[in-house]
């Protein structure tokens, strides 16, 4: 019995060290209580259950000057801030899993500039950020985020998050889940929508070179980043944009505040 009770205890050790690497990388299921989920996430009786800490998640969007958004421009680029703090005691620091939703809980997967100790992962078909290690306490994460073009809804993100002392196990820490709603501008007009619509990448697949089509700013910076979310190529844009250099795969690319666009290299 004591032989089995040891046993045990080692590989719920190792299950709890394995989800400070990720929830998500370790279990394959998303954990922010969005719709289509399994309704489990890290505040659960047996994982980070307790209220030592009385957790908060922040989320802010802010636009390009630094500025708190209230509202969301179809096609435009944010930079959406995360942080999970105790309100008391003293934490060690803090992990997390979070997605944004349209009003028809599709994902909206255009997450960029992702900081240190963070990823994007697919669970389920979705695309979800966490973190790859334990976050220190006090650390703001910054990520850049674009809403789609095409949008038409208000735009909600689901967050959740573990507040841990740090002693490598479930004991002493506090979960927590919530949810940010952002809405869509009332000023966003049929015709800016429609014009926004129209713009596409060529030649799609490329080898040598991309351009994008009904550009309204033919001299914006660029920025061009990979499937996990990683900045590999920026400039600014003049009639077209050298990709001989990239290495085959899907990327995506937006060009001044135009919505961002896919295109595979070849």
């Amino acid at each position: 019995m004591k032989i089995l009770y040891t046993t045990t205890f080692v590989i719920l050790s190792l299950m709890l060290m394995s989800n400070r690497m990720g929830r998500g990388n370790q279990t394959g299921v998303g954990a922010t209580m969005a719709p289509g989920e399994t309704g489990q996430f890290c505040g659960q009786q047996g994982c980070h259950a307790t209220n030592t800490f009385s957790p908060e998640i922040n989320i802010e969007v802010l636009d390009a000057d630094g500025n708190t958004v209230s509202e969301y421009v179809p096609g435009s680029t944010y930079n959406v801030t995360y942080e999970a703090v105790a309100t008391q005691s003293v934490a060690a620091g803090y992990g997390f899993m979070m997605i944004s939703l349209d009003g028809d809980n599709n994902p909206i997967e255009t997450w960029a500039d992702l900081p240190d100790l963070t990823r994007s992962i697919d669970l389920g078909g979705r695309m979800y950020v966490e973190h790859t290690n334990r976050i220190a306490a006090g650390t703001k994460l910054n990520f850049t985020w674009s809403a789609p073009s095409d949008a038409t809804t208000d735009i909600t993100f689901y967050a959740s998050s573990a507040v841990v002392n740090g002693n490598n196990n479930a004991s002493g820490d506090s979960g927590l889940a919530t949810t940010f709603v952002l809405p869509i501008s009332t000023d966003s007009s049929n015709a800016d929508l429609k014009s926004e619509n129209n713009i596409s990448v060529y030649p799609n697949p490329s080898v040598d070179f991309i351009s994008i089509d009904n550009l309204k700013d033919q001299y914006a910076r660029y920025s061009i980043y990979n499937q996990s979310g990683l900045l590999v190529l920026e400039g600014m844009y003049d009639s077209n944009i050298e990709v001989a250099g990239l290495q085959s795969g899907l990327y995506f690319v937006s060009v001044g505040n135009s919505k961002v666009l896919k295109f595979f290299k070849l």
